[in-house]
């Protein structure tokens, strides 16, 4: 019992001494007497000019902590900022840094602003910031809790022509480790921009991780959760978008369900649609798998706003983004009382070649048009009829696409046109349908 009593004194007494060391340096201590010794080092080692226009505080009580205020970081060679903080505060655990463990109790940035650049030959301006293969980290860290608070991220993406916006940006997370993360929660507004072009949008997100488990070859979550509004003039979108149970082994993921939900609003037409589907891919191939998908649409029109058209469709889609790319679907259902059977083939991204094969058994196009100023004669020539539905199925949008394949419809009507038994053999025609019928 004496025993454990002297190492319990060794131990306290050390304790005492530790805690006057920490008080003793923090007030004798001046940190910012070092400002000129870490801009330096940062220009010769990073060649970027570090800016501590604020103090450097170090604190005790309630948690050993180290605050900055007005820190910016210049570009690469460059007087220009890359990214400033109005605050940055660290509450740190003391004993694990013993064994070269980095715990940070809560750490919170206030008023981060930042540019991401993407260069039109693919470099970026944080190349020289990114870990090598050759980095080996000095420290395993973990973060009880992370604060950003109003933020600003901008990302000009030169190779794309595009200005992409993050502002007001809050997030919060729990624990976040080497290989996890807990509880993350992000809102933000932001907007996009053609660099030449006078074009904007304007969108709000909101992003919900419960949980996430990752590493080289290994990721898990219980699900991923985005909800998104984009708004370009009159017109808007508002999305929804999950994942659940999400794993991984090697480099391929799957999801037991994706759900998308969307309601978009334009030229006062409203689309309600629902999306959703197991998933499952590979990141090597680039290859991405939906089975037993199905697709429930309502189309809200400006001259039947109280009868919405309604259609729901199932089946399987095939998506392959290593070049070439392809896609392939196979989906059946109904729109608006028309049975559909379809067989879509899209291959090669760059210069899309579209084969496709269509079967409805009635389809009435008065539903979707709006209702004809006059009255017209049934058409009783077969080929006034054929010219008529051309004329109906003027699909610009295929300009340029190389298009070949067959729309069987069993029954058509347009205003007082009434065809059955027809048969489309469809080749792309500077936009034009080149159609012929059968009986």
């Amino acid at each position: 019992m004496y025993r454990h009593f002297k190492y319990s004194l060794v131990i306290f007494i050390a304790i005492l001494l530790l805690t006057g060391l920490i008080i003793a340096v923090v007030t004798l201590y001046e940190p910012n007497a070092y400002k000129p010794l870490i801009t330096q080092w940062i220009k010769d080692k990073k060649k970027r000019e570090l800016r501590l226009d604020g103090d450097i505080r170090l604190t005790v009580y309630p948690q050993f902590g180290l605050n900055i205020s007005q820190l910016s970081l210049s570009e690469y060679d460059s007087h220009e900022t890359f990214i400033h903080l109005e605050n940055i505060q660290l509450a740190l655990s003391l004993w694990p840094l013993l064994s070269k463990q980095l715990v940070v109790d809560k750490l919170t940035m206030q008023g981060l602003d930042a540019k991401l650049i993407r260069y039109a030959d693919g470099r970026t301006n944080i190349d020289d910031l990114l870990p090598t293969d050759d980095d080996s980290p000095a420290f395993e860290f973990d973060i009880e809790q992370l604060h950003v608070n109003n933020a600003e991220l901008v990302f000009r993406d030169e190779k794309n022509s595009r200005n992409y916006r993050l502002s007001n940006l809050n997030l919060t997370t729990d624990k976040i480790t080497e290989l996890s993360l807990d509880n993350l929660k992000l809102h933000a507004l932001g907007d996009t921009k053609h660099i030449k072009k006078n074009d904007s949008n304007h969108f709000e997100v909101q992003l919900n991780i419960p949980n996430l488990q990752f590493g080289v070859n290994h990721l898990a979550s219980d699900q991923i959760n985005l909800i998104a509004k984009v708004t370009q003039l009159e017109n808007s979108i508002n999305g929804v978008f999950t994942l659940s149970n999400i794993t991984s082994a090697g480099r391929h993921f799957e999801s037991d369900m994706m759900t998308i939900e969307l309601a978009a609003e334009k030229n006062a037409q409203i689309v309600n649609l629902f999306f959703h589907s197991p998933l499952s891919g590979n990141l090597d191939t680039q290859e991405l798998k939906l089975s037993d998908a199905e697709l429930n649409l309502r189309i809200f029109q400006p001259q039947s706003p109280d009868i919405p058209i309604s259609g729901n469709l199932q089946g399987d889609l095939f998506v392959s983004s290593k070049s070439p790319g392809y896609l392939q679907a196979n989906l059946s259902g109904n729109l608006e009382g028309s049975l559909i059977k379809a067989e879509f083939n899209l291959s090669d991204f760059n210069k899309p070649v579209l084969q496709f094969m269509v079967d409805i058994d009635q389809f009435n196009m008065n539903r979707y048009l709006p209702p004809p100023q006059q009255k017209h004669q049934p058409t009783k020539n077969d080929k006034d009829a054929t010219n008529h539905i051309n004329e109906s199925l003027d699909f610009a949008l295929l300009a340029d696409l190389d298009v070949n394949g067959t729309l069987h419809i069993g029954s058509f009507q347009s205003n007082d046109l009434f065809i059955s038994g027809i048969q489309f053999e469809v080749q792309n025609d500077n936009g034009h349908l080149q159609t012929s019928q059968t009986e």
